[in-house]
């Protein structure tokens, strides 16, 4: 690692913007199959802007200049390969690195078969000439060869290593093996949630895919990186109904801030049981989904998806309650469901004059459910009720009966289950016959 950006005391990074790239073997020369390794072909790679980069072996390079012309100068590069990497092809990539020769050879005999390989070590000394060269921090790492489980993990580890907390990242998945930029992908993911570090883009140097005026096009693979959010955000969206991480997937769509806004205020709504308003959220946002979906391939991946979990509002308000106390339920918030399947039943019975906001209109109906059930009966209503009570109160001092009932449910995640299955099916009916 080169000494600018690393704090000598407490071996931490201080930088905060990375350039990530990898180093392959390269193919030997046709003329020479004996050598340890060939070159990368010498290429120009165009840019998504129009620009070409000067002839080069490694397209990280071309890659770091152009973030520097384009306004995100990277504070540090750090290049990923195994102990038989072409680590002396970079003493080539620039003319005044000639007089590092000897140690360039050295490089080149420590990756021949039988011997040691690259150390550690020699890469720390790789990574101080570059750096001193090239005037941006250099962190040359070694790296398995990826061919177990726990080799692949270690990569990971490695990648985790290389960056601190809070860093952006900048990937070049060009070079190295074929299953490398599957890994550093996924490490994306792993570091977005371990150290909040934030993925700004994939680059991908294609040699091989025709270009314009002999140069090579330059490949942005950001796709890949929104659709882990879009994936976060669903498969968290399934287990928790938490609509937040949605509002980080869909920003740079048409009018971001203002669905954002609206993912927002759902979920708050949704935490303060205000389920009247949430009706007309859910309808702004499905409405929202319904337009921009035809414009946005990576929104219409998840259209039906997200549609069905907002469907709810359009139902009668009871029967819409009852969806999401049904959806509470199966995401494992149980105090919610009981709370919403209770006004449910309460929604369904109000007069048609009745509005459902009119706190008085439903505790008439309360009133007059509870005195149609005897609570001397075995009936749901009178369980769901005590039920929800306890749930809110934290207790219950009902009949001993009751109580040992209610109680048995709050403390043995079977009965509950049990029991829950059948005041849900009473409810269903109840809402249903209404």
């Amino acid at each position: 690692m080169g000494r600018k950006y690393q704090n000598q005391k407490t071996n931490t990074h201080v930088m905060s913007r990375i350039l990530i790239t990898t180093l392959g073997k390269g193919q030997p020369p046709r003329n020479n199959p004996e050598a340890v390794h060939g070159n990368y072909q010498t290429a120009q790679y165009r840019f998504e802007d129009g620009v070409s980069s000067e002839p080069t072996q490694f397209f990280g390079l071309a890659l770091y200049h152009h973030l520097v012309e384009t306004g995100w100068k990277p504070d540090g590069i750090v290049v990923l390969g195994t102990s038989t990497s072409m680590w002396d092809a970079w003493l080539e990539s620039a003319p005044e690195l000639a007089e590092h020769g000897e140690f360039a050879s050295a490089l080149y005999e420590l990756q021949k078969p039988g011997s040691k390989g690259v150390s550690a070590d020699d890469l720390r000394r790789l990574s101080d000439i570059l750096s001193d060269h090239y005037q941006v921090d250099f962190d040359c790492r070694l790296i398995p060869f990826g061919r177990t489980q726990d080799e692949q993990a270690d990569i990971l580890r490695v990648l985790d290593g290389a960056v601190g907390s809070g860093n952006e990242v900048i990937l070049d998945v060009t070079h190295g093996f074929r299953h490398l930029p599957m890994l550093e992908m996924l490490s994306s993911f792993l570091l977005s949630h371990v150290k909040n570090v934030e993925t700004k883009s994939i680059y991908y140097g294609a040699l091989d895919m025709p270009g314009i005026d002999g140069t090579k096009p330059v490949v942005r693979l950001d796709a890949l990186s929104n659709l882990e959010k879009w994936i976060e955000a669903v498969a968290v969206l399934d287990s928790s109904g938490n609509v937040l991480p949605l509002s980080t997937a869909c920003s740079g769509l048409p009018n971001g801030e203002t669905v954002q806004s609206n993912f927002e205020r759902y979920q708050f709504l949704s935490e303060m049981n205000e389920v009247f308003p949430l009706r007309s959220t859910a309808k702004t946002i499905s409405d929202w989904i319904k337009t921009v979906a035809p414009t946005s391939a990576m929104l219409a991946l998840f259209q039906d998806v997200l549609l069905d979990f907002f469907a709810w509002y359009s139902l009668p308000l009871a029967q819409g309650q009852l969806a999401l106390a049904e959806r509470a339920l199966q995401t494992g918030r149980r105090d919610k469901a009981v709370m919403l399947a209770f006004e449910s039943v309460i929604t369904a019975h109000l007069a048609p004059g009745d509005k459902p906001t009119d706190y008085t209109a439903r505790t008439e109906v309360e009133r007059h459910i509870s005195d149609v059930f005897s609570r001397k009966a075995d009936n749901c209503w009178w369980l769901l009720k005590d039920l929800r009570n306890a749930l809110a109160h934290g207790t219950f001092s009902g009949s001993s009966r009751m109580k040992d009932r209610i109680n048995g449910m709050r403390s043995d995640a079977n009965r509950f289950s049990s029991e829950i299955k059948r005041l849900m099916d009473w409810v269903r009916n109840e809402v249903a016959g209404a």
